[in-house]
């Protein structure tokens, strides 16, 4: 049992050992790359301002029921006071639930998205963790930033040729 007891103990000791080597390598690295993550900041930030920009669009671009024209699209307005406001169609029973449900999947889609990108850059401590990063910062911004130039480039279109 003492043999034991020490080797359980040897374990904790060396784990704590590890733990601490790694936070001593991280603030090495993060020291010398400075400029690397300061990257990695600025992308995230225009990563959450192109998906917020892509939003806004696709919330300016609404199309309301023209019957004269042909256009029936129709925009379900969850806020019911913003729905009488702009005569939009509000959002009743399970057009409410199913709005609201893809509005809490995007937040727990940003929740893990942060929550990678704050652990990765925590403990990142040699190169070969960088390119995760850079994958997942890059994906990430190629993806937004394709859904906001769609958006804007048909908000320009619908303001330069009148189409609602």
């Amino acid at each position: 049992m003492k043999f034991l007891n020490e080797l359980i103990f040897r374990k904790n000791c060396l784990t704590n050992s590890i733990v601490v080597e790694k936070r001593r390598l991280h603030k090495e690295f993060v020291r010398d790359n400075r400029w690397l993550f300061w990257v990695f900041d600025i992308a995230l930030v225009f990563m959450l301002l192109f998906n917020i920009g892509s939003l806004v669009l696709t919330n300016v671009m609404v199309v309301k029921v023209d019957a004269d024209q042909g256009i029936t699209t129709e925009f379900v307005e969850l806020n019911p006071v913003a729905s009488e406001v702009h005569d939009f169609v509000p959002a009743v029973g399970e057009d409410r639930l199913k709005w609201l449900g893809l509005f809490l999947k995007q937040s727990i889609f940003w929740f893990i998205l942060f929550f990678c990108y704050l652990y990765y850059r925590l403990t990142i401590f040699c190169w070969a963790q960088v390119w995760w990063i850079l994958f997942f910062v890059v994906y990430g911004l190629v993806l937004m930033s394709r859904d906001f130039s769609n958006n804007f480039g048909f908000f320009l279109g619908t303001k330069l040729f009148g189409v609602t």
